[in-house]
């Protein structure tokens, strides 16, 4: 190591000392980068100089609570944590609910088979979804707050043995440098039984390893219309609005630190009291008019809900799970590539266009002649590859060649997914 690398190893020692493993996997690159050395180096220079123990990761990551010392309800809980977003946050009251069931299932996390995920949305800034991710860390099990986090970090906390709480801020930045990882760790890690990806690992000798990716994941944006419809599938999702200029809340901070010590408290509680009835509990409460995917993301939260034997909490949860399915299908249905599907199908509907083969530039004029939406030849191809129709080489009638997909395809793909309701309203 030269002159220059040690005296820049000597002035980070006291900046990484006291960071804890969290800490450290989330600002390594930048630290590594501020004193021109490399991530290997610096690795190092905390295990030799900072004595970091590998086997007390889990230990620096996590607060441990002691279990409250009295029996505890689950409703009790449930208010509880209700009461504390209501003073902090302006939500419509299903959001609240859904919230404080989702928080709690994060307890029980060792025991479900499915980890329905927590997106927060809203149309602009200054809507509280900081706010309202902040305060679920004050009641997820081992919460792991981060904010344009590494997908190596994601990675190394995942796989964890005690699994963490993620809850993401700032989504859009850290969706556009790493879409495509973040969304196979979604796609993983929703159901326990698939909850795996391979990666290449190691230092020197690199390795295929096997990260496990399961577990509760909270995610904030501004916006949910880049996610796929599978990641809005798999999800409970919060819209927030911003606060009425007539309305009070009080800042996290202002809430009484004792009160949230004893929630996390009983919290801690829950999770032995009830563990083994969340793990064998089956669902009766019918859900109708819900698909298989609902219902699933649905059956941990009414499992505790179920398990409470509150005749008003069921009530309440009830009315909830049909007010937001319904605005659910509505994200649903008007994310990105459902709603360019329908642009086609109502432009097809328009013509009389007779063709086997057509290219996605064909496409994009006939929506922009029959509704007057732009769609570039790029939306177009993305949308159909998400409903895996594939271009092909094709000689038109002048002879040349252009990739074009079969027409008769996408009307299959739009008889399937595009309702009467859907092809007969206005394009916004």
């Amino acid at each position: 190591m030269d002159k220059v690398s040690l005296k820049n190893a000597a002035l980070c020692v006291d900046e990484i000392k006291n960071l804890n493993e969290a800490e450290y996997q989330i600002y390594r690159a930048d630290i590594a980068k501020k004193y021109n050395i490399t991530a290997t180096a610096l690795d190092k220079i905390r295990k030799d100089v900072c004595n970091t123990n590998k086997d007390d990761v889990d230990d620096e990551l996590f607060e441990e609570f002691d279990p409250y010392t009295e029996d505890v309800s689950i409703s009790e809980v449930i208010k509880n944590i209700q009461t504390c977003l209501e003073q902090c946050l302006y939500m419509q009251p299903e959001y609240v609910l859904v919230c404080a069931l989702w928080v709690t299932c994060t307890w029980f996390v060792d025991v479900l088979e499915i980890s329905p995920y927590l997106l927060i949305s809203a149309p602009e800034k200054r809507c509280g979804k900081t706010q309202l991710l902040n305060l679920l860390a004050e009641f997820a099990y081992h919460p792991l707050l981060a904010s344009n986090v590494s997908m190596a970090s994601l990675y190394y906390f995942a796989d964890q043995p005690k699994t963490p709480t993620f809850l993401i801020d700032e989504a859009d930045q850290f969706m556009d440098a790493d879409k495509k990882e973040f969304i196979g760790i979604l796609n993983c890690g929703y159901s326990r039984n698939t909850a795996y990806v391979m990666r290449v690992a190691g230092d020197r000798i690199k390795r295929p390893k096997r990260f496990k990716c399961f577990g509760f994941k909270a995610i904030s944006g501004i916006s949910i219309k880049g996610l796929s419809e599978t990641i809005l599938d798999r999800s409970h999702i919060v819209n927030l609005k911003r606060k009425p200029m007539n309305q009070t809340k009080i800042k996290l901070r202002d809430l009484n630190p004792d009160l949230l010590l004893e929630i996390k408290s009983k919290l801690a509680r829950l999770a032995i009291d009830y563990k083994e009835q969340v793990k064998t509990h089956k669902v009766q409460t019918l859900l109708d008019g819900l698909n298989d995917r609902q219902i699933d993301n649905w059956e941990p939260l009414l499992t505790l809900v179920e398990l409470s034997q509150d005749n008003e909490l069921l009530e309440q949860t009830k009315q909830a799970v049909i007010k937001l399915s319904k605005a659910h299908d509505e994200n649903f249905l008007e994310s990105s590539h459902h709603k360019t599907l329908r642009m086609i199908a109502i432009a097809l509907s328009k013509t009389d266009k007779e063709t086997e083969a057509i290219s996605a530039r064909q496409l994009a004029d006939i929506v922009y002649q029959q509704v007057n939406q732009e769609l570039s030849v790029r939306q177009v191809s993305l949308c159909l590859k998400s409903y895996d129709l594939t271009s092909k080489q094709t000689i038109q009638e002048d002879g040349s060649n252009k990739r074009c997909y079969s027409l008769q395809e996408i009307k299959k793909a739009i008889e399937s997914y595009i309702t009467e309701e859907e092809l007969n309203a206005d394009v916004i």
